[in-house]
């Protein structure tokens, strides 16, 4: 059932289009939200993407999942992405190409969640913003699971709502709120913490128990229905009950609970970044600076901005276990996880703005338009350390296989890894000398034993938390007379690139190897 217009919205809000002009504006913003992702394209490659691609690379060679390794097990992630590779080929996009997929359906998503609640001009606001958003935009094209996993768990918030809200008939509400457990399933199968999101499920469960309680009683049986059988295979096939909780806490890392970690999302959210850009833009410091600027709407507009902050400081606060008698929490935190928080964070927005119209329309029009052109730019801004590092590596690369393509070739592991993966789809790792030493003379040493190879040296690594000083950069260092020049790709020094890439010619080792 969709909420009927809003008394009081002004007549420059208040003059809907027509049906078809709605449907042609909404797939407007939809084609929107697929240009910014596909034009801003950033590509693989941050993190613990290496090992994600090793383990979900065998998968479409063997046919055959390993249970013993972590990444494997997030079943609802590494299933889709290989179907993706086997569809579209080894490729950037074959491997990032289910997230860019998820991250189209949350801007859909949020535009259902919206009409829930809304008109249907505020929730096509609400889809606008999602739209642009420049974290969405930015991991859209990244390898970033936590796009996905927010598709799972708030495409079960809109079922579990539309089971309880009567917008079908009985056996519809039923069937709707069975999905939205197993929704939730599948969002817990891809990581166990994204069940945070019960949090808002317990939101809207006890504001209206009377009329939720049926839908919660199906989703919540459906839940834990499908984690005990889950479960029991587990014990069943591998001997233990938890194998999967066990095998991912081995490779995840801890330290003691503090008022820094737990605060560090916040910062990300509000503080700029390292190169001076915004993971949300905006929309944190604009939502509550109009929570304060308009506190008699709290009762109207701030349901969302309780859902928000309620799973912010889930996040930011999220312990594990206890050891020596104190808590202890997930690290490191990582700014892909923020897209968790992307849908709840743009509809509390979006309430906001809807009060802005309410007041004025031509106001809360100005303030939407400025908000898209300022998210726009930002998420421009957010991408370029991507864009660039990466768009890099495929020029050097097109360049070593048009110039060498048989030839063996020498680099850290940040460089020949992408190379291996994609441009030789995985199977030439044999052709590459890896460059291992983290100081000027430890890679030194290194490249005088090289010989009749093509090395490569500096350029940039991966952006925001890569390891950069991993980087085979030449820097400081007098190139062996056995090395020389043949090519250079220009680019700005950053956090992430220290010196230009270089492409070097390595005949006959400069000195023999101890």
């Amino acid at each position: 059932m969709s909420a009927p217009a809003v008394a009081g919205v002004p007549a420059v809000a208040a003059r809907a289009p027509s049906r078809l002009g709605f449907a042609l504006a909404w797939c407007a913003v939809l084609g929107v939200a697929v240009f910014l992702r596909v034009a801003l394209f950033s590509g693989y490659g941050l993190g613990d993407d290496p090992n994600y691609y090793t383990a979900y690379h065998d998968i479409y060679l063997t046919g055959r999942l390993d249970p013993a390794l972590a990444y494997n097990l997030r079943y609802p992630f590494s299933y889709p992405v290989v179907w993706f590779m086997k569809l579209f080929g080894v490729t950037e996009w074959g491997f990032v190409g289910f997230v860019t997929v998820c991250s189209v359906l949350n801007v859909v998503i949020v535009y259902g969640l919206a009409r829930q609640e809304w008109d249907r001009g505020t929730a096509l606001i609400a889809m606008l913003l999602m739209a642009v958003l420049p974290l969405e935009v930015t991991t859209a094209t990244l390898f970033v699971i936590d796009v996905p996993l927010a598709t799972y768990c708030y495409a079960a918030l809109w079922c579990y709502r539309a089971a309880w809200r009567g917008e079908t008939r009985s056996w519809g509400r039923v069937v709707a709120a069975c999905l939205a457990g197993v929704l939730l399933f599948a969002g817990y199968l891809a990581k166990e913490w994204g069940l945070l999101v019960g949090l808002v499920f317990a939101g809207e469960a006890l504001r209206r128990p009377r009329a939720t309680w049926r839908a919660s009683a199906f989703c919540a049986g459906t839940l834990v229905t499908l984690i005990a059988l889950y479960v029991a295979g587990e014990w069943y096939l591998l001997g233990d009950p938890l194998h999967d909780f066990h095998t991912v806490r081995r490779v995840a890392g801890f330290e003691p609970l503090s008022w820094q970690n737990a605060t560090d999302y916040t910062q990300m959210l509000f503080w700029p970044t390292q190169y001076g850009t915004w993971f949300a833009g905006w929309a944190p410091h604009v939502l509550l600076l109009l929570a304060v600027l308009l506190p008699h709407r709290i009762g109207t507009a701030g349901k969302w901005l309780g859902y928000f902050l309620l799973q912010l400081a889930a996040l930011s606060a999220m312990p594990s276990h206890r050891e020596n008698g104190h808590w202890v929490i997930l690290i490191p935190h990582i700014f892909r996880y923020l897209c968790f928080l992307s849908i709840p964070l743009v509809l509390a927005l979006a309430a906001y703005v809807r009060e802005v119209l309410r007041i004025s329309g031509r106001v809360g029009l100005v303030l939407v338009g400025a908000l898209v052109v300022l998210f726009v730019q930002q998420g421009v801004a957010l991408s370029r350390p991507t864009r660039d590092a990466y768009g890099e590596q495929r020029r050097a690369n097109a360049f070593l296989l048009g110039h060498f393509p048989t030839a063996r070739f020498a680099s850290d592991f940040g460089f020949y890894g992408r190379m291996a993966s994609f441009d030789l789809e995985g199977r030439h790792y044999d052709r590459f000398t890896e460059i291992r030493g983290e100081t000027p003379q430890a890679r030194a040493e290194e490249f005088e034993r090289l010989a009749n190879v093509i090395a490569i040296t500096g350029g940039a690594r991966m952006p925001w938390y890569g390891c950069i000083h991993c980087a085979a950069n030449i820097g400081g260092i007098d190139p062996p007379a056995s090395w020389s020049l043949v090519a250079t790709f220009p680019g700005d020094v950053t956090p992430y690139r220290s010196e230009p890439l270089r492409i070097w010619q390595v005949g006959p080792a400069s000195r023999s190897s101890p």
